[in-house]
């Protein structure tokens, strides 16, 4: 047996567990192949293995489950989210919505619509 080293890059995703059993856990995930289930956040690795996955119940915004440090990630979660990432040296990719940031430079739906098919632009913020 061959030791293949450490993976240094991780992925985070959300993977539901389909189930028939009544739980108040269980979740209906409408655009998901099993509808129905758990949701599993997991954390895998390049080599496509989990490494680590915790169980969606819905209080782990509640302040009494969270730690002093962590942020509250409210309704925007990802803009919060990619702010408090950053000050640990963490860049994060991600889609967000152009009503969420403030200043936003980047042009309006009815400006994108005069653009030929397949015209994307992207903002790049410190």
């Amino acid at each position: 047996m061959t030791f293949r080293g450490i993976v240094t890059w991780f992925n985070i995703d959300e993977q539901p567990h389909a189930t028939k059993y009544r739980h108040y856990i269980k979740q209906y995930l409408p655009a998901k192949p099993y509808k129905r289930g758990y949701k599993l956040y997991m954390l895998c690795g390049t080599d496509g293995f989990s490494y680590k996955f915790e169980i969606y119940i819905g209080d782990e915004n509640n302040p009494k489950y969270r730690k002093p440090e962590e942020p509250d990630l409210g309704s925007s979660a990802n803009i919060v989210l990619a702010v408090h990432l950053v000050k640990y040296g963490i860049l994060c990719p991600g889609t967000m919505r152009r009503s969420r940031i403030p200043h936003c430079k980047l042009p309006s739906d009815k400006e994108m619509a005069k653009e030929k098919r397949g015209t994307s632009e992207e903002f790049v913020a410190n």
